[in-house]
């Protein structure tokens, strides 16, 4: 298992947030996403091989068209946290 944290910027409110997790963790390739709204950051773990940014973006836009950005921001350590 791959664990990525993203930052995620341009979000709403809470619901859009809530909207995004819950559509990526019915993806067969992801075993968690979390997205902590407050910090604007995304957290995933995929399965095999993690997704290619674009991959990421192209499924978030599946459930929420806003002017997001998107970014990479490194792999997660044992110690960072990875769900909120």
């Amino acid at each position: 298992m791959e664990k990525i944290i993203y930052t995620i910027e341009g979000l709403d409110c809470g619901n859009c947030a809530v909207k995004i997790e819950r559509h990526l963790n019915k993806d067969e390739h992801i075993a968690h996403a979390s997205l902590d709204f407050a910090a604007a950051r995304l957290y995933v773990t995929y399965k095999e091989n993690a997704f290619k940014l674009d991959e990421l973006i192209s499924k978030i836009k599946e459930v929420n068209d806003d002017k997001l950005t998107i970014d990479y921001a490194h792999k997660a350590k044992s110690e960072d946290k990875v769900t909120c």
